[in-house]
């Protein structure tokens, strides 16, 4: 069940154990309508039901649904509230790993502006935690190291730099100006900010938990959003 928020406000349920993955939606104190069903067949080209594990979240900047097939698959879909039309998405974990495990019982997905993109739990008795990233810079989820190395636009370009006790993040701009980094960690807690016009920041990450960072810079128009894992 997912709940949509808007002028009209409405929930969207998955049918799970049918022979078909039926959908709905109503209006709060409305009826229910049928939409499209989420396809049988998604990523494996095979005919596999919603069951287990099943999860849905919302992401308003979009108007879209993600959802969890569930049922001892990897499937991953989303859903145009707009068009009321299905996509097959990729499965969780790629394209930089697989899960030790299918998703099951305790699957389940939670979206992040912060982050912006879509956190999914795996359960089927594991603890494995995934990130799936909406923008072409921020890449789905890895285990280690930094995703998304370099972006270029015309003459903006922000790139960052590991190194064994400090990160580098350098920047060129098309003109002079003040530019804005802040960090902040997994639940979206404020934990480092710092502004200059010198083309680059260093961060000291031995003073970093072990975990999940996003790291995102403004400059005027000039913005771009990076994530960061420490280990």
């Amino acid at each position: 069940i997912v709940y949509v928020p808007g002028d009209t406000p409405k929930i969207y349920a998955l049918r799970v154990g049918g022979k078909t993955n039926e959908f709905y939606m109503t209006t709060i104190g409305g009826t229910w309508t049928n939409k499209p069903e989420m396809p049988l067949v998604g990523s494996t080209g095979k005919k596999k039901k919603a069951k287990e594990g099943s999860a849905g979240a919302y992401v308003p900047e979009q108007g879209r649904i993600y959802a969890l097939k569930g049922g001892n698959t990897l499937e991953f879909f989303s859903f145009n509230t707009a068009n009321d039309s299905w996509k097959i998405e990729l499965d969780v974990g790629k394209p930089t790993g697989t899960p030790a495990k299918k998703v099951k019982g305790g699957g389940a997905l939670a979206y992040s502006s912060v982050a912006n993109g879509i956190y999914a739990f795996v359960g089927s008795g594991t603890n494995e935690f995934w990130l799936y990233g909406f923008s072409s810079y921020l890449a789905n989820s890895s285990p280690s190291g930094i995703q998304g190395n370099a972006k270029k636009t015309n003459n903006f370009a922000f790139t960052i730099t590991r190194h064994p006790a400090f990160v580098k993040v350098a920047y060129t701009l098309p003109v002079k100006a003040k530019a804005r980094l802040t960090i902040y960690n997994a639940v979206g807690e404020l934990i480092y900010t710092a502004e200059n016009d010198k083309g680059y920041f260093v961060i000291d990450t031995k003073k970093l938990p072990t975990g999940i960072y996003i790291l995102r810079f403004r400059a005027n128009e000039f913005k771009a959003t990076k994530k960061l894992i420490i280990h």
